[in-house]
């Protein structure tokens, strides 16, 4: 369904969609599938939208309960062929410097920027995921061996850790850089429910 008020508010100050876009942080194809109401904005430009335009969520018709929950949107997106806004440059940056040198740069990242979901949530898994797997490592790589040995099993179980530790690492980066909530094993879920409850308060 066509979102008429968030068209009225752009015509009336005589803009076209592309200078909407660049106010904003985005492209003039998508501030088109805004108005024409197929795809809708996320709540990072929601907020742009409101700033630039002066109006609530609800004056501009963007009220959260009109839409599907942001994965039902992407998914459904992802099947029809429409390109999904991703974050900013900034934010993708941020999000990648969490992840680059493992717990170290999520924490210092976190410590100085927690405003954004996109960037905490990143940081957060950075933290504890990077942070269990150099515990593991160490223990099973340096600290055991002095009492076991050149143990296969122990040896194994470092190098796997490792291994798996190095894989996330890149393809978070990949999937960072794309703007995109790649969860991380085991702990991605809860990781952005924590980032949820840190950047709404």
């Amino acid at each position: 369904m066509p979102n008429q008020l968030l068209k009225h508010e752009r015509e009336q100050r005589g803009w076209s969609q592309a200078r909407v876009a660049e106010q904003i942080g985005t492209d003039a194809g998508t501030i088109s599938r805004w108005e024409r109401g197929i795809t809708s904005p996320t709540p990072y430009f929601r907020e742009r939208l409101c700033v630039l335009y002066g109006k609530t969520a609800q004056e501009l018709g963007l009220l959260e309960e009109k839409y599907p929950d942001r994965e039902e949107t992407d998914s459904v997106n992802s099947r029809q062929g429409i390109s999904i806004e991703v974050p900013p440059t900034n934010l993708r940056i941020l999000a990648c410097l969490s992840i680059l040198l493992g717990w170290i740069t999520g924490l210092f990242v976190l410590l100085f920027y927690h405003s954004k979901k996109f960037v905490v949530f990143y940081c957060l898994q950075s933290i504890c995921f990077f942070g269990i797997a150099q515990i593991v490592i160490m223990t099973f790589a340096i600290w055991l061996r002095p009492y076991t040995g050149r143990n296969p099993v122990i040896d194994f179980v470092g190098s796997a850790t490792a291994l798996i530790a190095f894989i996330v690492w890149v393809l978070s980066l990949v999937q960072a850089v794309q703007g995109k909530y790649y969860r991380f094993p085991v702990l991605g879920k809860y990781c952005e429910k924590i980032a949820e409850s840190i950047t709404s308060t």
